[in-house]
């Protein structure tokens, strides 16, 4: 009696110890993959940073020595824009970094990083969105403006043929029109998804494989 009383505890204690075991295994595995989640979202914020940093130079140079007025103008305005992006990025990556490294439950961490980066994706798109058509019909009025200053020739060549065919003028214009704000609204939906649209879906996945 005393020894199946035995062999009945000591197969407790296996059972108990494996479940121990899978458990903080499982627990291993989600918060290493919740890491390389993490830091993938962290190199996709550095690459948005280097490239903002690429135009901020490129915008600089443009507005200080091209040679046509209204590409100096053009250029010039998009200055302050790059550094208000540049600082923005900062502060996200800054955040982001301190949401992982915090004494809080892995899944606190986790949303408050998903909802950080969640939002900035969204009002991304949308400022985005607003500003194509916005950048479009500023840069036709300064054209404009140049073309009736006569300061740039090339300008009277390019509208010479349409001086009789304004109609025709007008519908390249607005196909042209159609067509950039139809590829930036493309480009601008992948390059979202694809910096952190996929690794946004896999924290959600993971957050709900922790609450399981």
């Amino acid at each position: 009696m005393e020894l199946d009383e035995l062999k009945y505890q000591l197969n407790k204690q296996l059972e108990t110890e494996h479940v121990s075991k899978s458990a903080s295994d499982i627990a291993f595995l989600l918060h290493a993959k919740s890491k390389s989640i993490v830091d993938k979202i962290k190199q996709s914020l550095i690459i948005e940073i280097f490239f903002g940093s690429i135009c901020l130079i490129w915008f600089t140079y443009e507005g200080i020595y091209n040679h046509i007025w209204s590409m100096r103008v053009y250029f010039s305005s998009f200055i302050v824009f790059c550094i208000i992006s540049l600082v923005l990025l900062i502060y996200l990556l800054k955040k982001t970094n301190n949401f992982s490294n915090a004494d809080l439950p892995i899944k606190v961490s986790l949303q408050k990083i998903y909802d950080l980066i969640h939002e900035y994706k969204v009002w991304c798109y949308r400022i985005t969105i607003a500003l194509i058509p916005i950048c479009l019909i500023y840069s036709f009025v300064l054209g404009y403006h140049e073309g009736r200053t006569n300061t740039v020739p090339e300008y009277d060549r390019i509208l010479a043929p349409f001086k009789n065919h304004l109609w025709l003028f007008f519908l390249l214009v607005i196909t042209y029109m159609i067509a950039v704000i139809a590829g930036m609204v493309y480009f601008i939906r992948w390059w979202l998804k694809k910096l952190y649209g996929r690794y946004l879906t896999e924290l959600k996945s993971l957050m709900e494989e922790l609450e399981d």
